[in-house]
């Protein structure tokens, strides 16, 4: 009877231990608790488009399906030995010559909840994700940037630095010398502007933002200071395209006018009129929309103007599960607000849930 009883006690461990689900991907350790949907998305997914926010990324696919992750970070201690200190980013650090052995689809830049983030996340032909810091890259000034070659994507980051996809789909990353620069209110082109990117770039002891945008007839580079000192007025707009910028306590938005050839800039004192609804008024149809912290701006369709919102309170929870419900042709997260624009040009938007760390196993190219 012994016998039996220990040969059962072995059968009932082993299959246990054989049903077990153990996880070998040490990037999602802490992940071990989730749900599967929650842990990585299905497998197969072509990313087609990424944004990024201060504390987490999204992509979408090519099935219009959205998921998210949350940035790894690290501990940095005030001192070494200190338990006091605060977390960063902590993606690997690439340079130009890293990056030149694939070609990419799309990127997206800023993240971090300080102004020391120059995290770049980038979609690659393979459509692979690759998160990254940029390292040992050149600094350039205004006058460089004509000899650096032409471009098609550009995205900038809170510390000067910005990255850009060029006609072979290379993607080259570059650190911004703001000091010749002379601040401008806003530019006015000739040409027609294909893209654009704003980050932050310190001057002394001042944060400044700045802009780089590619021309299209030429596709040349252009970066130039933002003034953020023009008078005080809040402003009603048209616009073709949209950019928000800024961390928690502070948000800008950049504007292409509905020609494309101007770029208006709205920063610490120009302001686009933002109402304060509770909830959020989101009937309208929208041509794009863009997000940071807790301010939404949207493109309204037909008209062109710009409409922004700010949360008053808190908006429904959403995990990627309830993500992968809808259909989205982009999207746009702050701090603690995700909001995205759907095929048929409504958006809605939600207070992101999101518990993974680092970039999916089956999504990411490292």
């Amino acid at each position: 009877m012994k016998k039996y009883s220990f040969i059962f006690l072995l059968f009932i461990l082993g299959g246990s231990f054989c049903g077990k689900n153990v996880q070998t991907d040490s990037s999602n350790d802490s992940s071990n608790n989730l749900p599967p949907e929650e842990m990585n998305p299905p497998e197969g997914v072509k990313a087609i488009f990424i944004t990024m926010g201060p504390s987490h990324a999204c992509i979408v696919d090519d099935n219009n399906k959205a998921f998210c992750w949350l940035h790894s970070q690290k501990f940095v201690p005030s001192e070494p030995g200190s338990t006091r200190g605060g977390y960063e980013i902590d993606y690997p650090k690439k340079s130009n010559a890293d990056l030149s052995t694939a070609k990419y689809l799309d990127i997206a830049g800023g993240g971090g909840e300080s102004r020391d983030s120059g995290a770049i996340c980038a979609v690659r032909s393979d459509n692979k994700i690759l998160c990254f810091m940029p390292e040992s890259v050149q600094t350039v000034s205004p006058a460089d940037l004509s000899g650096l070659g032409k471009f098609k994507k550009v995205e900038a980051t809170e510390n000067g630095f910005f990255c850009a996809i060029d006609m072979n789909d290379i993607l080259k990353c570059y650190k911004f010398d703001a000091s010749y620069s002379i601040a401008k209110d806003d530019f006015f082109q000739a040409q027609v502007i294909a893209a654009i990117a704003v980050g932050t770039t310190t001057i002394g002891r001042s944060v400044k933002s700045f802009g780089c945008y590619i021309t299209e007839a030429d596709n040349l580079l252009h970066c130039e200071l933002f003034d953020d000192e023009p008078k005080v007025e809040s402003a009603k707009e048209e616009a073709s395209k949209i950019i928000s910028s800024g961390v928690s306590n502070r948000f800008s938005l950049a504007s292409f006018s509905k020609d494309k050839k101007n770029i208006r800039y709205f920063g610490t004192n120009r302001r686009i009129t933002t109402e304060s609804n509770n909830p959020m008024d989101l009937s309208q149809k929208y041509q794009q929309i863009a997000v940071s912290s807790r301010v939404f701006c949207g493109i309204l369709d037909p008209s062109g103007e710009i409409r922004c919102q700010q949360i008053v309170e808190d908006l429904l929870k959403k995990t990627n599960s309830d993500l992968q419900k809808d259909s989205f042709s982009s999207v746009s997260i702050g701090l603690n607000l995700g909001c995205g624009l759907h095929p048929d040009k409504s958006a809605s938007c939600w207070m992101p849930n999101i518990k993974l760390e680092g970039v999916p196993k089956n999504l990411n190219a490292e």
